[in-house]
């Protein structure tokens, strides 16, 4: 289905492109010098294209014309694995959003 009907378009190219961008600090941090937000924002920004792109299908990723080798795929990997172990040592309640957990105390 995503294939079939979605296409790259300027959402799309900035949400998989975030290093390319340096958006404002958030408001809790607008008080942070530029150069050092641009310090903060440029790992976070790698990490955050390495899991948009790694969580799209291949079909996806192809259509796209995105690229994805070995190298990137295993950096994906350990990034998974580390947040399914943090996720597996959390307490039960934390795993959910809050809205999430009060529909389900609601049907307990």
């Amino acid at each position: 289905m995503m294939r079939d009907q979605l296409e790259s378009n300027d959402a799309i190219e900035f949400i998989i492109n975030l290093q390319q961008h340096r958006p404002a600090p958030p408001p809790r941090l607008d008080w942070l010098p530029g150069p050092l937000w641009s310090a903060i924002w440029k790992p976070l920004a790698r990490e955050a294209d390495l899991i948009t792109v790694g969580t799209l299908p291949e079909s996806l990723r192809e259509k796209l014309n995105l690229s994805w080798n070995s190298k990137q795929q295993q950096r994906f990997d350990r990034f998974r694995n580390r947040i399914q172990r943090l996720f597996n040592r959390m307490p039960q309640d934390w795993r959910l959003m809050p809205e999430a957990r009060r529909r389900l105390a609601q049907i307990h």
